[in-house]
Order: structure tokens, then C-alpha cells, then sequence
């Protein structure tokens, strides 16, 4: 009859199963369990690094999502109060704008929804406007439900992901995954 039997001695952790003689002790030691624990830790990470792109999908694909739903947010609220908004872009970011009666633009918010908005870093960003619709980087949200025409395209560092938005004169923007 066999029991099991979990003892420490000498610093040692021994787990197993004990049979009725007193002199066969077996087991696994501690520093057995830990190397083991250490080669499939030290496996995993290079699964990960072979196979893993750390979420960098993920990220742009939420980044992606939030600047369309910002976008039709600032679209709603043009509509809404009956004023021009805009989204201002440039290389580092975005902001909504709001047409001040007094001829000048102005962000909406420094804090909050509206606020400035980086681009993460890890995503590489292409956009295009319609330049005859607007004289700079600015796609402007009319309270008709109008926007300007744009394009842009968000991927990684390599382009091995890419993610398009368009935005079309009529207000609709597209959301499309491309390769």
C-alpha cells in the first residue's frame, strides 16, 4: 500500500508516493520542479516571439475602432447643434475642432472625449484628403451630415496588418480590413 507523502528536509521539497519500506524514498526535489518550470517558461517565450506579434493586431484594431467612433460622435454632435466640426490630423494625432461664428476654430476639449489624441506608436498611419474640399489636414463635419472625403490606412511597422477607414462626402465612414 502506497500513500502520499510531501516532505521537506534539508531544504529540500520532495512530492511523491511513499512505500511502507522506510529506506526507498521517491520523488521530485524542488530544484527539479524548477528546472523543469524554467525550460517551458524559457519554451513559451520563444513560441511567443516566433509566433506573437504582442498584440500589435489588437492595437490597431482598437485604435482604428475608436478614431471611426470619435469621428461619428463629432459627427452627431455637428448635427445635433447645428454648428461645422472638424478633425484636425496630423502626424502625431488628432482633435475635433468646433467653427467659432468669429471665423477661427477651436478644440473642443482638453479633457474628455474630444480631447488631443496620439496615434500609438507602434501603428504606422497614412491619410489623404481631398484637397479641394479642404485646405489642410482637416476633414470637416458639416451639420448637414457632409464630411470631407478622406482616406487612411493604419498598419504596423511592417505592413504585414493594415486597416482602412474611408470616409465619404455623405457621411458614411467604412471601416475595411486589407492585406
Amino acid at each position: 500500500m502506497a500513500s502520499l507523502v510531501v516532505r521537506v528536509s534539508m531544504g529540500l521539497l520532495e512530492i511523491g508516493m511513499k512505500k511502507n519500506s522506510p529506506q526507498s524514498v521517491n520523488g521530485f526535489t524542488l530544484l527539479e520542479i524548477l528546472v523543469v518550470l524554467i525550460i517551458i517558461g524559457i519554451t513559451l517565450t520563444f513560441a511567443i516571439l516566433f509566433f506573437g506579434d504582442f498584440g500589435q493586431k489588437r492595437r490597431i484594431v482598437m485604435f482604428t475602432e475608436t478614431f471611426v467612433q470619435k469621428i461619428k460622435l463629432a459627427q452627431q454632435q455637428a448635427i445635433l447643434e447645428g454648428q461645422t466640426y472638424a478633425v484636425r490630423l496630423d502626424q502625431k494625432g488628432f482633435q475635433i475642432l468646433k467653427w467659432l461664428r468669429h471665423d477661427s476654430w477651436q478644440p473642443l476639449s482638453q479633457k474628455g472625449i474630444f480631447n488631443y489624441q496620439n496615434f500609438p506608436q507602434s501603428v504606422k498611419i497614412n491619410f489623404s484628403i481631398q484637397k479641394n474640399f479642404s485646405e489642410q489636414n482637416m476633414v470637416i463635419l458639416h451639420s448637414s451630415g457632409d464630411m470631407t472625403p478622406f482616406e487612411m490606412t493604419f498598419s504596423n511597422k511592417n505592413d504585414q496588418y493594415i486597416l482602412k477607414v474611408i470616409g465619404k462626402h455623405d457621411g458614411t465612414i467604412i471601416n475595411e480590413e486589407s492585406k
